[in-house]
């Protein structure tokens, strides 16, 4: 039951770092988007104005729409991560406190679990990036379309 124990908690393990790379990667990706449109809108500001007048306001939303999503995506899921290694402390000081206890009461084994610390604020961050993303994505499809 041990052995089988450990093997999941590796497996949980590995399948948390999988997702926080994937996570930082996805971010990483999003704020270079988000670093070229902003750098290209402000290249383009003088002649803002006359290219304002080929581009139709609900493509203009569009536009906006896509900038903002784009934006709360990489605020949420820099949140995301952030809630990740504060969980990772988290649960390496209550191991630590759990060592501890051991050693104080000469014990081999601690007969019961202290769970990590979650904030729920922080696990539906993920879901709110991804659903921001998938947004900016959607608005951006849109508003070429409609090019």
């Amino acid at each position: 039951l041990d052995e089988i124990g450990r093997a999941l908690a590796e497996k949980h393990n590995t399948a948390n770092e999988k997702d926080y790379e994937w996570m930082k990667w996805l971010i990483v990706i999003a704020s270079g988007v988000f670093s070229v449109i902003v750098s290209q809108i402000t290249r383009m500001s003088p002649a803002l104005d006359s290219s304002l007048l080929f581009i139709q306001s609900n493509q203009l939303s569009l536009f906006k729409v896509a900038i903002i999503a784009n934006a709360l995506g990489i605020i949420f899921g820099a949140v995301y991560l952030y809630a990740d290694i504060r969980s990772e402390r988290d649960l390496a000081d209550k191991l630590s406190i759990q060592r501890l206890y051991l050693l104080l009461e000469g014990a081999n084994r601690y007969e019961s679990i202290i769970p990590s610390s979650k904030f729920r604020i922080f696990s539906y961050c993920k879901r709110a990036s991804l659903l921001c993303f998938l947004a900016s994505i959607g608005a951006w499809i849109v508003f070429i379309w409609l090019m």
